[in-house]
């Protein structure tokens, strides 16, 4: 029950995603998605397979329902911080937003948790904020650069936020 409410949701924030206002160009976001993906599939690959920090179940649902919340729901999250963290430049609305944004990845995880599709082993809920904080930092240098770089090519106009 508590899986197939994961992947409505996975499939919710997908829907959402495409069908919203966009404040970026599609190929900016399409890069800036390959690169999350690549990112957080390596650190995923590290944590879980090489280190065995995480544990991923055996069965598989589970294992389905992890992969596809790697490759789709947390990189989709990413992108709308840096969606949402372009959108004002006031201090107190960032804070607010890094704030907000460092706890809905923390309880996704706890609820995969929860539902036993995977496990920690020796690691503990402050080195997931960590972790969260230099991928929310690299996503968002990475959407400076690569919109740099579209505009450099010509792919966007100057006049596009970058």
């Amino acid at each position: 029950m508590q899986t197939s409410i994961f992947i409505d949701l996975i499939i919710l924030s997908s829907i959402c995603f495409i069908f919203k206002k966009k404040r970026f160009h599609a190929v900016q976001y399409l890069y800036v998605y390959l690169i999350i993906v690549f990112l957080y599939c390596s650190f995923i690959s590290v944590i879980s397979d090489n280190l065995e920090l995480w544990k991923v179940k055996e069965q598989i649902i589970p294992y389905i329902v992890f992969r596809v919340s790697e490759v789709i729901l947390f990189p989709l999250v990413a992108l709308w911080f840096i969606e949402l963290f372009h959108l004002k430049s006031n201090k107190m609305y960032k804070i607010t937003l890094i704030s907000l944004f460092l706890l809905i990845p923390v309880l996704l995880q706890q609820w995969l948790v929860y539902m036993k599709v995977f496990e920690y082993r020796h690691w503990e809920v402050y080195k997931t904020i960590l972790v969260w904080i230099i991928f929310y930092s690299t996503s968002v240098v990475t959407n400076y650069l690569v919109g740099k770089h579209l505009v450099k090519e010509g792919v966007i106009n100057d006049s596009a936020p970058t």
